[in-house]
């Protein structure tokens, strides 16, 4: 089943880093990475995810995960990445 999960995850997280690389890039702030990763690339990615690929969550039901499930599980890895992350980049800059 964590296998089965870590598939969503990657699939998931491609948009994700994408979207925030594009973030990045737009707002020149090292901010922004944690900011993007964490909040708004999780929305972005379960917006396209769904409007892409949506008939892939039967295979995940099917495999026992359901749609909830899959998605808050996905937010509060990347929530807890970008947590740290922001945390290392506040060390960085005001040390």
């Amino acid at each position: 089943m964590t296998e089965l999960f870590f598939r969503y995850y990657r699939d998931v997280t491609k948009y994700n880093v994408l979207f925030t690389l594009f973030i990045t890039v737009m707002s020149q702030s090292a901010f922004a990475i944690p900011v993007s990763f964490g909040i708004a690339g999780n929305i972005f990615s379960f917006f396209i995810y769904t409007h892409f690929q949506s008939i892939e969550y039967y295979f995940y039901l099917n495999g026992g995960l359901s749609k909830n499930r899959i998605i808050l599980n996905t937010f509060l890895i990347n929530f807890l990445l970008s947590f740290i992350l922001f945390i290392v980049i506040w060390k960085i800059n005001w040390n």
